[in-house]
C-alpha cells in the first residue's frame, strides 16, 4: 500500500501544466526547471503557486510576468531585491497563502483587474494602469503609483513609509486611493503624496497630507477644496492652486 500526501496539483493554461510552480530544482523563480513544462511564465500564462512543494519560489534574479496569478492556501511566494512581477490586462491577483513582497520589489498591473483572496496582501511597490477591484484590501508599504486611467474600488491601507504617486499625463480626480482627510495615516490616507508627470490632479474633496507633499511635475488643482499640510511641502516642478491650502504644522501632527 502506498500512501500519497498532498500533491501540488493546480490548473495551468489550456491542457498543459504551464504556469504551475514545481520548485523541482531550487527556489529561483526565473529558472525554467522550476516550472511546469520547463517554461518560465509569460503574460499569456496563468500562474499557480501550490503548497507543499520542494522549494518555495523567490523572485530574485530577474522579472517575471503572468496573466492571472494565484497563491494557493499554504503556499508562499517571496520577492527579493528590486525585482518586478507584471500582470497583463484583465488579470486577477489572488492570494490565499503568503506573499512576501520584500522592501524593494514591485508588482505592476498593466490594465484593469482585481486583487482578491483570503489573505490580505502586503505589497511593497505597486504600479496601476487601469481600474482595479480590491475584493481584498491590500496594504502598501512602498509606493502606490497611479498612472493614466488607474483607479481602485476601495481605500488601500498604507504603511508608515508609503507614498502615493500620481504619474499622469492627462487630467483626473482623486479617488479611493486618497480619500482620507486627517493628520495621521489611515486607510485612504498616505503619509506622503507625490505629484509627477505632466497631467492635472484635481481634489474631489477636502484632503490632507500628514507628512510631505511633493510637487515634482504636473498640476495639483485644489478647486474649492481645502488641502491641509501637517509637515513639509517640497516643490521641484509643477504647479498648485494654493489659495485654499492650509499649513497645519503647528497642530495635529502625530
Amino acid at each position: 500500500q502506498v500512501t500519497v500526501g498532498t500533491l501540488p496539483i493546480a490548473r495551468g493554461t489550456g491542457n498543459s501544466a504551464e504556469g504551475i510552480w514545481t520548485g523541482a530544482l531550487n527556489g529561483n523563480a526565473e529558472n525554467s526547471a522550476n516550472w511546469g513544462c520547463n517554461t518560465v511564465p509569460t503574460s499569456t500564462i496563468d500562474v499557480v503557486i501550490p503548497r507543499n512543494v520542494r522549494n518555495n519560489p523567490t523572485v530574485i534574479n530577474g522579472d517575471i510576468a503572468a496573466r492571472n496569478f494565484t497563491i494557493n492556501e499554504g503556499a508562499i511566494l517571496n520577492m527579493a531585491g528590486s525585482r518586478n512581477i507584471t500582470l497583463s490586462n484583465t488579470y486577477t491577483f489572488t492570494n490565499n497563502g503568503t506573499f512576501n513582497g520584500g522592501n524593494q520589489g514591485t508588482v505592476t498591473f498593466l490594465g484593469s483587474g482585481a486583487i482578491a483572496g483570503t489573505s490580505a496582501t502586503t505589497f511593497n511597490n505597486v504600479v496601476l494602469n487601469g481600474a482595479v477591484t480590491l475584493t481584498t484590501v491590500p496594504t502598501i508599504n512602498g509606493n502606490l503609483q497611479m498612472n493614466d486611467n488607474a483607479s481602485v474600488s476601495a481605500a488601500p491601507n498604507y504603511g508608515s513609509n508609503a507614498v502615493l504617486v500620481y504619474n499622469n499625463t492627462n487630467s483626473s480626480s482623486t479617488g479611493n486611493e486618497w480619500s482620507g482627510n486627517g493628520a495621521s495615516r489611515a486607510a485612504g490616507q498616505p503619509n506622503t503624496v507625490r505629484i509627477s508627470g505632466s497631467g492635472t490632479i484635481s481634489l474631489s474633496g477636502n484632503r490632507s497630507v500628514p507628512e510631505t507633499l511633493e510637487l515634482n511635475g504636473g498640476t495639483l488643482d485644489l478647486g474649492s477644496n481645502t488641502l491641509s499640510l501637517y509637515d513639509e511641502l517640497s516643490i521641484s516642478g509643477g504647479a498648485s492652486g494654493r489659495d485654499r491650502a492650509e499649513n497645519r504644522c503647528d497642530r495635529g501632527r502625530e
